[in-house]
């Protein structure tokens, strides 16, 4: 893609659309062959008549092995090159692989520096995961939207768009979708040419060769490509990772130029060319130039409380919602048998403070009440939905909470909790006290993420006021396998956090009734009553 130095960025038009690639080993060889493939995104520049340049990020492709390996070769596909009987695979070739620096140390923080999560795919080479591959087709191939970018911001929904499984079916798995919900943005470190957002997780699922897939926002504008998954090493949960665009184009830029240039030799002419980077930096950074997406509120009221044992061999977290100026309501589970000291930590200021009481004013519900001294001026309490406020099912919900990874463990700053859109997928309603008059909601269930760690955060409304519908206080589990579900997660409601709340105003306690006390233990709570109908011969119909 030749970009004219001369031309103004905001004339140029790039369209774009997600391609598979293929690496065939041994073809033709008369040796037998082995085929993998990896998700990728074509670019092209609309009145160009050069070929286009090819995206992906794949320690695969990159490896030592396969690139200088003479009997490998590269194809790609797009959706447009399904027949009604053939699949046209174009050949590409490598023009230059380089690191993403960015992205290496962003996954080091998980899986060296803290070991307790592993990256996805795990590849049997050296190579590392943070490589990002640019090919060339060899003629040009039609790319069907046009190439928009766009900022990320917490909350917001995303598709990822790729090519799993591609080499068993492509015409199934070519252009595959699937959605899901930016989790988490990383603040950005120094500052550059270029408007940068840091990486992004979501709780978007993986699926296997999806690295290299499209990520895109509302109204199919670009954010980035999809580089794995994070997993939990204990089978607790994962996270997709995502490098945005002005992160890669950063990178690129920083590598080619001479001062700062490291492992970017090319492997295979043609060259990708410096010219070329800038462009498309310059592109970037005009194209972003818009205003910082809004604070929610809903964040502000989320803390992450961290337990020390009381020897202070051992320390773990969890999270809390801020309810009023000196109280935060959590699990009572997140405090631990052996709990000596409780901290709770304001992310938004980095500041913390420690509880004083802790009050339990539910005696058989998984919920406690923390007092703090000195009240915070940075929390924000959540507003509380009582009432007809609880909402019925389907209604479109957030969770917040501090899920997979304590946030203090990564850097000197907090990050900001993890947060994930769904539905309410089932209400529960029982007499919540021995004499209530009716039921009322005493737990429901929602698919949005909720991992460990994510106890005591918050479930809010996705309305503009946020409230607060209820505390997410475990998931779904197989008690046989010990599989957990994120997206099956079980809420205490808010009409029972109020409850708490107010006996602790009256200075006495609440007992729940022994139906919504079974409940939470997950044992039987209705009686089975079996109808006696007696048979009639059969349904009689008159024609």
């Amino acid at each position: 893609m030749r970009i004219g130095s001369n031309m103004n960025s905001r004339d140029w038009r790039f369209s774009f659309t997600t391609a598979a690639l293929k690496v065939v080993v041994n073809e033709g060889k008369g040796e037998k062959e082995s085929v993998a493939a990896v998700s990728a995104v074509y670019i092209t520049k609309d009145d160009d008549v050069e070929p286009g340049l090819v995206f992906t990020i794949s320690s695969a492709l990159a490896s030592n092995i396969v690139v200088s390996n003479s009997g490998c070769s590269f194809y790609m596909a797009t959706r447009q090159s399904i027949g009604a009987e053939k699949i046209t695979w174009t050949p590409v070739d490598i023009a230059t692989t380089l690191n993403l620096f960015t992205l290496g140390s962003f996954i080091d923080e998980f899986t060296i520096n803290s070991g307790s999560m592993q990256f996805h795919p795990r590849s049997t080479e050296l190579a590392s995961p943070a490589i990002i591959v640019i090919l060339i087709p060899r003629r040009r191939l039609a790319a069907d939207r046009q190439f928009i970018f766009m900022k990320p911001s917490v909350g917001s929904a995303l598709t990822i768009e790729g090519a799993p499984f591609v080499v068993d079916s492509p015409a199934m798995f070519l252009g595959f979708k699937t959605t899901g919900t930016v989790s988490y943005v990383q603040e950005p470190k120094g500052s550059g040419a270029i408007g940068t957002s840091g990486m992004i997780l979501s709780d978007v699922r993986y699926l296997e060769g999806m690295e290299g897939s499209a990520v895109l926002g509302p109204s199919g504008r670009s954010i980035g490509i999809l580089a794995g998954s994070l997993r939990k090493s204990n089978g607790e949960g994962e996270l997709s990772v995502i490098c945005p665009w002005t992160m890669i184009v950063s990178d690129i830029a920083r590598q080619f130029i001479p001062e700062h240039r490291t492992t970017c030799a090319a492997i295979r002419w043609p060259r990708f060319r410096i010219e070329d980077a800038s462009a498309l930096a310059t592109l970037m950074s005009e194209a972003l130039n818009v205003a910082a997406p809004k604070d929610d509120t809903c964040m502000k009221s989320i803390v992450c409380i961290y337990v020390h044992d009381r020897a202070r061999r051992r320390r773990s977290w969890g999270s809390g919602i801020v309810i009023s100026k000196n109280m935060v309501v959590t699990n009572r589970h997140v405090l631990k048998s052996d709990a000596g000291s409780v901290t709770i930590v304001f992310p938004e200021s980095n500041t913390s403070r420690q509880v004083r009481q802790i009050l339990n004013p539910i005696p058989n519900m998984d919920i406690v009440y923390l007092v703090f001294d000195t009240p915070h001026g940075d929390a924000l309490p959540a507003t509380i939905a009582s009432g007809d406020e609880l909402v019925a099912q389907m209604t479109q919900i957030t969770s917040v909470g501090f899920g997979l990874f304590p946030p203090q463990s990564l850097s000197a700053k907090p990050i900001m909790p993890l947060v994930s859109n769904g539905t309410i997928s089932q209400v529960v309603k029982l007499p919540l006290l021995p004499h209530s008059k009716g039921p009322e909601v005493a737990l429901f269930s929602v698919s949005a993420g909720c991992w460990n760690g994510s106890s005591g955060g918050g479930i809010f409304t996705r309305t503009p006021d946020r409230l607060l519908l209820g505390m997410i206080t475990s998931n779904g589990r197989v008690d046989a396998t010990g599989t957990i579900y994120p997206q099956l997660g079980f809420i205490i409601p808010s009409n029972m956090i109020l409850l708490g709340w107010e006996a602790i105003k009256q200075g006495g306690e609440v007992h729940l009734s022994e139906a919504v006390v079974r409940l939470w233990r997950m044992q039987k709570t209705h009686e089975d009553v079996h109808e006696n109908i007696e048979w009639s011969g059969g349904v009689k119909v008159k024609l």
